[in-house]
């Protein structure tokens, strides 16, 4: 049995930093690393933000194939693997849509429905959160990248936040640990190495 462990969060909350940090140390040898969505696109771009739920559910199909192809790269020679982001990033953002779209774009029930049912040995066992304000995103940010809009609003942050904060209530088989991304880097490490 492989145990997933995910490190999520919303944009510039560590999260590739903390992955690339822990298949550093010695004390995480026994762990397989899996970089986030974007090394496995190919050149394709991201599915944009959905003008309608059909949209946003046909989104659903992209990310089970990157989720697949992220696996299909992990040799198995450990149970333990790290994921930058998971499914969970997905249904955050979902949810995060139907909120500001205020339920013109239903897609959040429905992506749930879908992962679990075509994708369920996907989601991870343990979800270590980064938090961060959204203040403190913005300030991280300073021009590093390009970010549809919408994602970089302070009301669809709120909500990725608010999804993380109930969604050890809709997955009670997933271990649930927030963990401070201010923190030094080195105090970060101790709180994985705490939940590990």
């Amino acid at each position: 049995m492989v145990t997933i462990y995910a490190i999520e969060g919303i944009v510039h909350s560590g999260k590739s930093s903390l992955l690339n940090r822990l298949s550093r140390l010695s004390t995480f040898k026994n762990f397989e690393f899996v970089q986030e969505y974007s090394e496995f696109v190919g050149g394709k771009n991201f599915p944009g933000f959905p003008k309608n739920s059909l949209g946003a559910l046909k989104a659903n199909e992209f990310f089970g194939e990157l989720e697949e192809k992220r696996f299909l790269g992990i040799t198995g020679l450990t149970d333990k693997v790290m994921l930058d982001r998971s499914l969970f990033s997905v249904l955050a953002y979902h949810y995060a849509t139907e909120r500001i779209s205020r339920g013109e774009i239903k897609c959040f029930d429905q992506s749930i429905d879908f992962f679990q049912k075509f994708y369920g040995m996907f989601f991870p066992n343990v979800c270590i959160h980064l938090v961060i304000s959204f203040e403190e995103m913005t300030r991280r940010h300073k021009s590093d990248g390009y970010y549809e809009p919408k994602i970089m609003m302070r009301e669809f942050n709120k909500y990725l936040l608010d999804f993380y904060e109930w969604a050890p209530s809709i997955f009670p088989n997933t271990e649930f640990h927030k963990i401070d991304g201010t923190k030094k880097p080195e105090e970060i490490i101790r709180e994985v190495q705490a939940v590990v």
